[in-house]
């Protein structure tokens, strides 16, 4: 695939989103240390942020890569918005994993009950995940090529995998 002036700009939009949200990220952490009611509020918020500046860029990221065909396309976009739609619930289990996390972390009282309840739910809704993505590949092949059903879940990979890193870096290590 040729890289033009749009795909440029996609990859380089991504580049300083990561770029910023590291430094702030770090900045943040560092300056909050001892503080857990800043913590929790910057965790909060970095979810929030993170899920919002993608989920904004995602669709448009898509559009961009897949170079579709008029047909292709009126059939991806409302398969897609059904898939998104489940991906986003699942996306909202794990914010609430992180959430009922920071709030014990902030506390400083997370037991092994509580470690090991967290890690389950957090496996559990893993294996959801990739269910939903194996449904979800057997439908796009339906619709589009191999090809097209494998570029585009290489560019979910890739979108999810910047919200995952950037989540990282403000979630603390359990203690």
């Amino acid at each position: 695939m040729k890289i033009n002036k749009g795909s440029c700009l996609a990859i380089v939009t991504i580049c300083v989103f990561l770029l910023t949200t590291v430094s702030s990220s770090l900045k943040a952490q560092e300056s909050s240390k001892g503080d857990p009611d800043i913590e929790q509020e910057y965790i909060q918020e970095k979810v929030e942020l993170t899920r919002a500046s993608i989920q904004a860029d995602r669709k448009a990221i898509v559009n961009e890569y897949m170079a579709f065909t008029e047909e292709e396309s009126q059939e991806f976009w409302p398969l897609y918005k059904e898939y998104r739609s489940q991906a986003t619930k699942l996306n909202d289990r794990l914010a609430k994993i992180i959430l009922d996390y920071s709030a014990n972390y902030k506390n400083q009282n997370i037991s092994d009950q509580q470690a090991e309840q967290i890690l389950s739910d957090y496996l559990v809704l893993e294996r959801e995940k990739l269910d939903l993505r194996e449904d979800y590949v057997t439908k796009f092949q339906q619709i589009l090529p191999a090809i097209k059903v494998t570029r585009y879940f290489q560019l979910e990979n890739k979108l999810d995998a910047v919200v995952d890193y950037d989540l990282a870096g403000s979630i603390p290590l359990v203690e």
